[in-house]
């Protein structure tokens, strides 16, 4: 058991991780809308928990003025946690909905500072049109397209992940042959 955990091996273990995201995102490119549904559930109950530190917070800091915020703002993640969970759907194309705001806010911003700087602006250009581009056709997709480009969106994160992590531990693998490190 301890040769298992040992620092020799600490690349085998971070291989091991890479492996894990790279199949995990093939399993959600391969299933987008599971993987949209699965995220669904996964924010409602990111929500409950919060929720449930903030209420917490709240009773805990009675002293304080304004306490009451903290439970209230708690009760609301509450209640819009359990309708998450209850619709996952909804709360999947709820979150592609805010990458869009997300991504066309950013991409309108790189558009106006593009015009505003002269070094990198073809690259702030491009980035701009790009994330424009893909919120307004996320705004006008149907849903079907949008839980598949939110279970893609997954999937490819957590390929691209994967092989980031794959690639550390090809190096750290180098390093500790080379006696580098340990």
């Amino acid at each position: 058991m301890r040769r298992l955990f040992s620092e020799n091996r600490s690349w085998s273990w971070t291989m091991a991780y890479a492996v894990c995201q790279i199949l995990f995102g093939i399993a959600a490119i391969c299933f987008p809308f599971t993987m949209s549904i699965a995220s669904g559930l996964f924010f409602g109950w990111i929500l409950i928990v919060a929720a449930i530190f903030a209420i917490i917070s709240g009773f805990s800091s009675r002293h304080i003025r304004g306490h009451w915020l903290d439970i209230i703002c708690g009760v609301i993640a509450f209640i819009t946690g359990v309708i998450a969970i209850e619709y996952p759907v909804a709360s999947a194309l709820t979150i592609v909905w805010l990458i869009a705001c997300w991504l066309l806010l950013v991409g309108l911003t790189q558009l106006f500072i593009a015009f505003r700087i002269v070094t990198e602006r073809n690259w702030l250009l491009l980035r701009g049109i790009v994330n424009s581009l893909i919120a307004l056709f996320l705004f006008f997709s149907s849903d079907k397209t949008s839980l598949a480009f939110l279970g893609l969106a997954v999937g490819f994160a957590f390929v691209s992940e994967g092989v980031g992590m794959a690639m550390l531990a090809l190096r750290l693998k180098r390093l500790q042959e080379e006696d580098i490190i340990l």
